[in-house]
């Protein structure tokens, strides 16, 4: 469970997900955004992710288990570099999906066909996953977006 946390979040801030209350918003959430550390590739991988089933109880797990610190998976930040150990968070998630017979890639392309089968629009297959947007448009009201994300999410949870 912690690991898919991982593929989202390996330079997450707790100080973002405690201070912006994140996690006890209506919908719970994570918002991927630039930080000091580490870039984004794309204008498209700044977004709100909808937090439910295994992936809230993934953060809230990380969260009690980093007692209080800075970073979300602080054994993936070289502050004296002052970067972000990508290489070391993608190898620890894909040595644990490897004997499940997945890697990272294949689980982006796994909740886009999730997501395609439940009948859930291009459009929003696309915010979820941070790929370009067909039109400008769709970047405004991104709190009620955020709602609609979370009802397309909310068909796909695995309950158990």
């Amino acid at each position: 469970m912690r690991a898919s946390i991982i593929w989202l979040t390996p330079n997450f801030r707790l100080k973002k997900l405690k201070s912006d209350g994140l996690l006890e918003a209506d919908i719970p959430y994570i918002k991927l955004h630039r930080n000091p550390l580490r870039r984004l590739k794309t204008k498209q991988s700044q977004r709100s992710i909808p937090l439910i089933g295994y992936a809230l109880m993934g953060i809230k797990l990380q969260l009690e288990l980093s007692q209080g610190g800075e970073w979300l998976f602080p054994r993936y930040i070289d502050l004296e570099r002052e970067e972000v150990k990508n290489d070391g968070a993608s190898n620890a998630m894909n040595g644990r999906l490897k004997a499940l017979g997945f890697t990272c890639h294949c689980l982006r392309h796994n909740l886009k066909d999730r997501l395609r089968l439940a009948d859930v629009s291009m459009d929003h297959i696309r915010e979820l996953q941070g790929w370009s947007r067909s039109d400008q448009a769709s970047r405004y009201g991104e709190m009620s977006l955020l709602g609609v994300l979370h009802d397309k999410l909310k068909r796909i949870e695995i309950l158990s």
